[in-house]
């Protein structure tokens, strides 16, 4: 790439600033985003098999936007599973059953 589109490109990208709050600047300027990235890869082969439905039935708004809503409600449930199931574990290992019980009181 030429060195004048170069610094046409990145003169553009440094105007074009985000202002949205989970966006920050390194210091090499460079943006980051604050959300985790672990999360995100868990889910991602879960949603395999969406991505398939849709190559099959087509990426049109109507599918995709009934897709992402019971992927996210499947993602999010399954992590809030998993994530009582391994406080459940860790409770149980430390042989704390007042907090066993207040577990079972609140997911009840």
């Amino acid at each position: 790439m030429p060195t004048s589109v170069r610094l046409a490109l990145e003169e553009k990208v440094a105007y074009f600033d985000p202002w949205a709050y989970w966006m920050v600047r390194t210091r090499q300027n460079q943006l980051a985003s604050l959300y985790p990235v672990v999360t995100p890869l868990l889910v991602t082969p879960l949603y395999l098999p969406a991505v398939r439905w849709l190559d099959k039935n087509g990426w049109e708004q109507p599918n995709v936007g009934r897709v992402a809503e019971v992927m996210e409600k499947l993602a999010a449930s399954l992590f809030a599973s998993i994530t009582s199931v391994l406080m459940l574990l860790v409770l149980r290992r430390y042989r704390l059953h007042f907090a066993l019980i207040g577990l079972v009181i609140l997911a009840g």
